[in-house]
Order: structure tokens, then sequence, then C-alpha cells
């Protein structure tokens, strides 16, 4: 195995524990009959705990890029550093925006341009070695309908869930894409909160699906959680 192999199949490897860790902690919260009151806040600390606890990389909440306008507020979600008592515990590895998105919501359409929003923020973002740049979403009964595969009768309402649906593919391992073209039509607005001169997509943007888990209780899907790695083409 080469040394990319390497880091290729530990990023999966950490996207597997993830997925299914968060996917866990769903489970618990939905027998307990509380799925619906937690969100993204709790979510976030219960990923940094999954990542501390496997002793090999650290997670720092609220962190910002060095690449990123340093005057800018900006922040991204986790950022993954090296082990603290390591020489490279100050090396970023990767950063993960995570979004858990409630039923109650009634802009869909805003609710996916905030989630590709996300996912072109966390490309931009200059890493090493692992180069792990997650798009980590939750959702909780009828939310992954309602993103993905409940059609609008309003042209851009619709437009706006194939392209999505088309860039977060949901199959383990597939690969969804959308050209530059493609978010400057439905998603004009997708690198507004990247604090940098020139916008990160330059020609293409890849969301690969490297792992997913259900949280089931008896015989009933309470949710699911998905992470994608986002990569961009020249």
């Amino acid at each position: 195995m080469t040394t990319a192999q390497k880091w290729t199949a530990d990023r999966a490897k950490l996207a597997d524990r993830l997925a299914s860790g968060l996917a866990g902690w769903l489970q618990t919260k939905a027998c307990e009959d509380v799925e619906h009151a937690i969100g993204e806040d709790a979510a976030r600390f219960v990923c940094a705990e999954i990542i501390n606890a496997q002793h090999r990389f650290r997670a720092a909440l609220s962190e910002k890029p060095s690449n990123w306008d340093a005057k800018s507020k900006e922040r991204l979600d986790i950022k993954l550093l090296g082990a603290r008592a390591k020489a490279n515990a100050k090396t970023a590895y990767g950063f993960i925006e995570l979004k858990w998105p409630i039923l109650e919501t009634t802009d869909w359409k805003g609710t996916r341009r905030m989630i590709v929003e996300d996912a072109v923020r966390v490309l931009s973002a200059t890493t090493a070695n692992l180069n792990a740049s997650f798009m980590i979403l939750g959702v909780i009964g009828k939310v992954e309908d309602r993103l993905f595969d409940k059609t609008h009768k309003k042209p851009d309402l619709e437009d706006s869930r194939q392209r999505f649906a088309k860039l977060f593919v949901r199959a383990t391992g597939s690969t969804g894409s959308l050209s530059l073209a493609e978010l400057q039509a439905t998603f004009p607005s997708h690198s507004n909160r990247v604090p940098m001169t020139q916008s990160p997509v330059t020609s293409k943007i890849t969301a690969k699906l490297l792992a997913q888990a259900s949280a089931v209780v008896g015989s009933t899907n309470a949710g699911k959680v998905y992470v994608w790695q986002i990569n961009k083409y020249a």
C-alpha cells in the first residue's frame, strides 16, 4: 500500500467511525424519545468526542483555516489536528462542516443552499496528508425526504432539489458533482461565506459518499448520518 493509499484508507475509516458514532448517538436519543430536541451544537460535540477518543487526531471546534483572510470572523465547525503530544499537533489534517436540519423548517431551498455553501467552505481550506474535507449531514424522520426526494411544483425549488441530489449522492462509494455553471445557476451564493479573494471552485465540485449509518429503533428508521468527502477540480 502506497502512502497515498494509506491516507485514503484512513480517511474512509474516520468517516465510517463518525457516521456510525453519530447514528448510534441518534439512536440512543430516539430510544429516549428526544431525537427531535437535538441539533447541530450537540452533534458537533459528539463528533469531536469520537475524534478525540481515537487518540490519533484532535478535534478543535470553530476554527479558521490558515489560507482564509486573517481578519475574517468566519469559522469552520471542526478542525482535525495532530495528537497533542506529537510534533504534528498544530497540523491541520482536515476540516468538517456539519448540518442537522429540523423538520419544522419551511425553507428547504434555503436549507439546501446552506449545505452547499458549507461544502464549498470546507473544500476551500488548506489541509495536509489526510486531506479530510468532510460534509456531515444528519437527517431525522422525514427531513431526508424533504431535502432529497419530495418534488416541488415551483421550478426553482425543484431545480434546487435535483441539483442538490446530483451533488450529494446517497450510494456509499459513489461520487456526485456540480459544475461551476450549475452552482452559479442554482446556488449563486455558494462562495459568499468563503473569506477568500477568489472562489475556491473554478471548474467543478464533487462529493464522494464515504460512509452512512442508520439509527433504527425496532422497525422504525429514526434517521441517518451521511459523510461526504468534498473535492474540487480545476
